[in-house]
């Protein structure tokens, strides 16, 4: 799924310039221009609606996937949140996993944040007179959504990897009285 994914994401980032040049490049121009006044004037047109159309479903659709991948994660997070206080009920110290998640949460938080307004922005992209300049936000913003993601599914993966760690370690010897050590039990 993340091939899939980061491939939709490099083919609109391939793309798009491509559609907003050949569009950008298409406009009506007189024959008697010079090639500095057809550049000047076609950038000036915008897209016509079917490439409208084109970018808005190419748009809807990595939203859409980028949205499923912040769900699935934030439905993991939870997960992980309930595991982890079950272990910690144990007695076990998860707080490294916990720092985990609690990066993991924030990095979901800023992707939501990130991807809020990701719609409006291809609306502005696609209706802009110059779609050239208008892209800029909206790779950004796919970008920056793509990192957040990233980073919350690395750190989801680093706690879970520290709350395995820490179920699996061995217990630590304590020492009695007369000075011999004795491995700790949870009855202890």
């Amino acid at each position: 799924m993340k091939y899939v994914y980061l491939c939709s994401l490099l083919a609109v980032s391939a793309v798009m310039p491509g559609l907003v040049a050949a569009q950008t490049e298409t406009g009506a121009t007189s024959s008697a221009a010079t090639p500095v006044e057809t550049s000047a004037a076609s950038a000036n047109t915008g897209l016509i609606g079917v490439a409208q159309q084109r970018i808005r479903n190419l748009a809807a659709n990595m939203s859409n996937r980028m949205e499923a991948v912040g769900q699935r994660l934030d439905n993991v997070q939870n997960r992980l949140q309930s595991r982890i206080n079950k272990v910690s009920e144990t007695g076990v110290d998860v707080s490294t996993a916990q720092a985990n998640l609690d990066e993991a949460k924030s990095a979901l938080a800023e992707f939501k944040t990130d991807f809020g307004n990701i719609d409006m922005l291809v609306n502005n992209f696609v209706s802009a007179a110059n779609p050239r300049d208008a892209w800029v936000d909206v790779k950004s913003t796919y970008e920056e959504a793509r990192t957040d993601l990233e980073i919350a599914h690395a750190a989801l993966s680093a706690a879970v990897a520290a709350l395995i760690t820490a179920q699996t370690a061995p217990e630590a010897p304590m020492e009695t009285a007369s000075g011999t050590s004795t491995p700790v039990t949870e009855s202890e």
